[in-house]
């Protein structure tokens, strides 16, 4: 039976989670943990009486009456929307924003039921051992963006971990991060904001509880992805060829995606590059404070004589008690003709600009000529700060040693590419052969596709090698 649109009809289970819905990507999700506290406080109203009725906002207003299954013990809600979500009154999501909306939730939501999946079968297995081993692949493998998968048991430990390319993780401590602190203290799923992980690289993580068959608590189970390869995969081919630019950002203004690559990771409240931009700025702390709806700034780009309007349309997805503002925007020239943002509006160099620059550098060239390796891993350390996205910075000099790099966790140190071959050695043997800018895509040895970059460093008619830079393939 079809609803109409203005209709919603659910079901809940006794644990608050959601065992039907008109909305496939909402199924197994935690209602109470999607970031509205209107919602959180129904949630457990329903749970606690056998009927009633109960409001709350999320995507719009709605009024829902709810009974509780003697059957089943699951609580049936059925209700109406009354009204549009708060400071969206009058603004209609672009189709193409609900299209992502829904994209992306889907993809979240089946990640979310596999680990559901891999946390009941490793009830039964125990976090280590063939079993676990096989549920823990399974898990990577039904995830095309996952970066690795891990056992965790209750003092923090990564016990197991696949694909086999990560298991020299097996024994690392991550107690200490906060999405782990927190699923021990409420023993509920959790997704987690942006981290920098023990694999070396930036990602978020989403965690399950794992049990034991006698109900006890055994650890968790975790799956680790890149959001930008989540979200790249699915915007890229949804906006393309559209007048729009798609970007996501965590609350705290970090750049989760953008189709210009070197923006994301950055601060929009904090990197200096925004500063010339203050109503981007005002906006942005809208988007942050609210979960959907839709504004407009100004901005004057490079080599534009007058200002250029913006307008913006924002929902919200993700999961647990984490939020991505999901951002549509239009750009119209003075004549109302489409004008693409560049990163020169921005004042952003493109990484291979920095990277050029970096070669060219003094101190740099007079650090490599010397060997000095406490002011090379200095200036390495810099530049990685500095620019996100990059998974490492290296130096192979002229007779093909990979001599340091940052991070250490990343670098292959004294390492001869001519004889031990990794399938990047040709190319970069190639390069520096050739002492000419190369940039080419090859395998690294810890798994994944790397993005390699290649500058030539001379010091006078001194050769002094290559500085190259890795990022992750997306």
């Amino acid at each position: 039976m079809a609803l109409p649109r203005d209709m919603v009809f659910y079901a809940i289970d006794a644990k608050g989670q959601t065992s039907l819905h008109r909305e496939s990507s909402r199924l197994f999700a935690f209602p109470s943990d999607m970031g509205s506290k209107t919602l959180r406080d129904a949630v457990n109203e329903m749970l606690s009486k056998q009927e009633g009725v109960v409001r709350y906002d999320f995507h719009g207003e709605k009024i829902v009456v709810f009974k509780r299954s003697q059957l089943t013990g699951w609580v049936f809600a059925i209700g109406v929307i009354a009204g549009t979500p708060a400071g969206a009154a009058g603004n209609e999501m672009p189709p193409i924003l609900s299209e992502l909306e829904k994209e992306i939730t889907l993809s979240l939501s089946k990640m979310d039921a596999n680990l559901v999946v891999a946390a009941t079968g490793l009830s039964e297995t125990g976090l280590h051992g063939p079993g676990a081993r096989k549920i823990l692949h399974d898990l990577c493998g039904s995830v095309p963006y996952a970066v690795d998968c891990a056992a965790v048991d209750s003092a923090g430990m990564m016990l197991t971990v696949e694909p086999e390319e990560y298991r020299k993780f097996e024994g690392a401590d991550i107690s200490k991060q906060e999405q782990i602190i927190r699923l021990h203290e409420s023993k509920k799923p959790v997704f987690s904001k942006v981290i920098r992980t023990v694999e070396g690289f930036d990602a978020v993580d989403i965690e399950h509880p794992v049990f034991s068959p006698k109900g006890e608590f055994a650890g968790s189970v975790s799956l680790l992805i890149r959001p930008e390869s989540l979200l790249s995969g699915v915007a890229a081919p949804l906006a393309q060829g559209l007048p729009v630019d798609v970007w996501v950002m965590q609350k705290d203004g970090r750049i989760l995606y953008d189709p210009d690559e070197e923006e994301v990771g950055r601060m929009l409240f904090d990197d200096p590059i925004y500063k010339p931009f203050p109503q981007l700025l005002s906006l942005g702390m809208t988007i942050s404070k609210e979960r959907s709806g839709s504004g407009s700034y100004e901005f004057l780009g490079s080599g534009l004589k007058k200002p250029v309007k913006k307008e913006a349309y924002w929902t919200t997805v993700g999961l647990y008690d984490t939020e991505w503002r999901l951002v549509v925007t239009h750009t119209l020239a003075e004549d109302g003709l489409y004008a693409k943002r560049d990163l020169a509006e921005l004042g952003v160099k493109s990484l291979e600009e920095s990277l050029r620059d970096l070669a060219g550098d003094g101190e740099l060239k007079e650090a490599l000529s010397g060997n000095d390796r406490k002011t090379i891993h200095g200036i390495f350390k810099k530049f990685f700060s500095e620019h996100h996205g990059i998974y490492g910075i290296q130096w192979v000099d002229a007779l093909g040693i990979n001599r340091y790099g940052y991070p250490e966790e990343n670098s292959p140190v004294n390492f001869d590419f001519h004889s031990q071959k990794t399938p990047s050695s040709k190319y970069i043997l190639k390069a520096l052969s050739e002492k000419t800018e190369s940039s080419f895509e090859a395998s690294l040895v810890e798994g994944k596709e790397g993005l390699f970059s290649m500058m030539p460093v001379h010091k006078g008619d001194a050769y002094l090698g290559m500085v190259y830079m890795i990022r992750l393939k997306p």
